[in-house]
């Protein structure tokens, strides 16, 4: 009797662990799930970064051609008055 009771009581004390290591795998998997989801949002951030680095790229060159071109004007204007 003794030792069923002793048996009984190992195949508890083994299922507690076992519920306990199931537990904790279970919150590592979230805590791994949860990494992910902030990955995937720090690629889209970043891939919003680049848009909008290429759009500051584009705007300056733009301003550049703008500021090109108004001081062509600019000169042109000057030598037409210089002209008459």
């Amino acid at each position: 009797m003794k030792k069923i009771l002793m048996h009984g009581i190992y195949i508890v004390i083994i299922a507690f662990f076992v519920v306990f290591a199931n537990i904790k795998a279970s919150e590592a998997q979230k805590s791994v799930q949860t990494a992910e989801e902030a990955l995937s949002k720090v690629e889209v951030a970043q891939a919003d970064a680049v848009k909008q680095a290429k759009i500051s790229e584009d705007l300056a060159t733009e301003k550049i051609k703008a500021l090109y071109s108004a001081q062509k004007i600019k000169d042109e204007l000057e030598a037409c008055k210089g002209k008459k």
